[in-house]
């Protein structure tokens, strides 16, 4: 970690952590990176501070993917509607305790489509660049992101979203959508 704001650290064994005493208040990113880094403020102490466990520090580190497999950057679809068929797109953006990621609602480009009819195709899109959506209908606040659960199996794991929509892995596989407009 580099930082700029001079400090003290000190170990605390009685803890199993790592205290940070600055002279001076750090800067608004050092107080970011302290963050990203697993530091949290200790009101009474006027310290930095942060647990060392080296299991889950390892963990962490070593192993990027839940224990489905999900990572940062898979994609899952979902397609649903009553008299047309809509298909949004959800980018992993973080991952949460073993079961659990964080997502938020992107547009793909269409990669190739094959026309059904006049109202209707059969699209695959490009995955390598995402773009989010600004108003998504899905996730509250679309910057965070919103938590949710993975459910089924290595093989077919899927997010349930809403009462009308789940969300499935993206491997690619071309997509039929309608529309009536």
């Amino acid at each position: 970690m580099k930082l700029i704001t001079s400090y003290k650290e000190l170990k605390n064994e009685e803890k199993n952590g790592i205290e940070l005493y600055f002279d001076n208040i750090p800067t608004y990113q050092e107080r970011q990176q302290l963050k990203n880094e697993g530091y949290r403020w200790h009101n009474q102490k006027k310290c930095w501070y942060k647990k060392q466990d080296a299991t889950k520090k390892q963990t962490k580190t070593t192993n990027n993917q839940n224990y489905l497999g999900i990572k940062k950057g898979d994609i899952f679809y979902s397609s649903w509607g009553y008299e047309q068929t809509n298909v949004d797109f959800f980018e992993v953006i973080g991952l949460k305790g073993k079961t659990q990621v964080i997502l938020q609602e992107v547009n793909l480009k269409i990669k190739e489509e094959s026309g059904i009819s006049g109202m209707s195709a059969d699209r695959s899109y490009n995955t390598s660049k995402t773009y989010p959506v600004e108003n998504s209908c899905f996730v509250k606040d679309n910057q965070k992101g919103m938590t949710k659960k993975i459910l089924g199996t290595k093989e077919h794991p899927y997010i349930n979203l809403t009462s009308f929509a789940n969300a499935y892995l993206y491997n690619g596989e071309k997509l039929y959508e309608s529309w009536y407009y």
